[in-house]
């Protein structure tokens, strides 16, 4: 966990992130570019969650750029996320929380014993929290709750919309075009970049079969689950196990 200050510079190029990355843009702005994703920038008061797994250029846009970041490693990463409804590109007016993160990284960064193992757990459980709430606050709500939905509809092989709008009782238009005025791309293709979310990590961190990860995906055949990855990634199932 660490706060970063730095020009206009291109910071990391084409990363591969094993673990989750939680950012708050405190001073300028920031460019990230995800695999298979639209360019997101984010400016003070920003926030935002970069998911495991995935490759990864920032770019710091002004003269002057701060940014507060944590980094988070392990296999249940995404879901501890997936709880609080963080999704890549909710932006909200997040509180600063600034103090909390600083005491988490001295302990960390110095071996500071004054704060125990399970008091560290808890401010940052805290932290998050209510991090999570305002971005949710501060964003859109049913965006929100749409996206934790999607994901446990996919965990369920779920991949229709209509299931999707009759738990959130709205119609689709509504939906799609609250999608859009919170600025994320539409309802459809979230979904779509929901299942190449899964999919790679599918791919990535099982030894499951193509043909079990394609079920899981909710995908209806093989053929249609390689074609899917490769137009979306350029690489077929089994060159990106490699």
């Amino acid at each position: 966990m660490a706060e970063l200050c730095t020009n206009a510079e291109v910071l990391i190029r084409d990363v591969y992130f094993e673990g989750g990355d939680v950012l708050r843009c405190y001073e300028g702005r920031f460019r990230f570019s995800l695999e298979g994703q639209e360019p997101i920038e984010i400016g003070p008061g920003d926030a935002l969650v970069v998911y495991p797994n995935q490759r990864v250029t920032i770019e710091a846009l002004e003269p002057r750029n701060l940014i507060l970041y944590a980094i988070f490693s392990g296999r249940d990463v995404a879901a501890y996320f997936d709880r609080f409804g963080f999704c890549n590109g909710i932006h909200g007016q997040a509180s600063a929380q600034l103090e909390v993160f600083r005491k988490i990284r001295k302990h960390l960064e110095t071996g500071d014993r004054t704060t125990d193992a399970s008091s560290l757990a808890t401010l940052m459980r805290d932290a998050l929290t209510t991090y999570a709430h305002d971005l949710r606050e501060g964003g859109n709500a049913l965006v929100c709750d749409a996206i934790r939905q999607i994901r446990t509809n996919l965990e369920n092989r779920i991949v229709r919309l209509e299931p999707l709008c009759a738990q959130l009782k709205v119609s689709r238009s509504h939906l799609h075009r609250t999608f859009r005025d919170a600025g994320l791309v539409g309802l459809s293709e979230f979904i779509k970049r929901e299942q190449l979310r899964l999919s790679l990590r599918l791919l990535r961190q099982t030894t499951k079969s193509v043909s079990e990860i394609a079920y899981e995906a909710g995908f209806l055949s093989v053929t249609h689950f390689a074609t899917f990855v490769k137009r979306r990634t350029g690489k077929s199932p089994r060159d990106l196990r490699r």
